[in-house]
């Protein structure tokens, strides 16, 4: 049992239970990352994801959904397996982003995915609003706008997708005037091209 835990993604995925006799076995102290709230690798992290490109993604998913932060040399191997992040079916990786975006905190779970880099390669389309600044009440570029409508956004798919990608139109649509003014005509439309 010890040598099939070990070759699972999560430590806190890496315990098992004999119903017959009452055995817990933890070998990788999943129960203790669990009580800390913590998302580990089992094992060295950049091997465990370059066996399977979807870990990465799921690393993410789980601390969407759970609140959970990932351990720092975990996070670190996210940037360096992309090539094999790369090869993952874009079927799977919808079905993870789904849940990612229908989490309690979605703008948590896509800043992730924006620091790894997984969503360069999903989403490169939301990337051009980072640190394009909006006018008037706006208190966030473009991105973190994007990513807090979503938590805004009922729990519904359609609809926290809808939010996802409300203003994604708006870095192109951007004009500046001399005086420094931000406009954005049309914004809405380009947006739901892109969309």
């Amino acid at each position: 049992i010890e040598s099939d835990l070990a070759r699972r993604d999560f430590t806190m995925n890496a315990m098992a239970y004999d119903p017959l006799t009452g055995d817990f076995v933890d070998p990788f102290d999943g129960r203790g990352d669990i009580a800390r709230k913590l998302i580990r690798s089992v094992g060295d992290a950049c091997e465990r994801f370059s066996e399977d490109g979807l870990r990465p993604m799921r690393a993410v998913r789980f601390a969407a959904q759970l609140g959970f932060a990932i351990e720092e040399s975990t996070l670190d191997c996210i940037p360096r397996t992309i090539d094999t992040f790369k090869k993952v079916s874009m079927e799977r990786l919808r079905d993870e982003l789904g849940k990612i975006v229908l989490s309690d905190r979605p703008s948590f779970g896509l800043a992730l995915l924006e620091r790894t880099g997984l969503l360069e390669i999903l989403l490169p389309e939301l990337l051009p609003g980072r640190g394009c600044r909006q006018k008037g009440d706006h208190s966030f570029d473009v991105l973190d706008h994007l990513y807090y409508s979503v938590d805004a956004a009922p729990k519904n798919l359609a609809i926290r997708l809808a939010a996802l990608f409300h203003d994604i139109g708006k870095p192109q649509a951007m004009v500046e005037t001399a005086d420094g003014e931000r406009h954005f005509h049309r914004h809405e439309m380009l947006s739901a091209s892109m969309a």
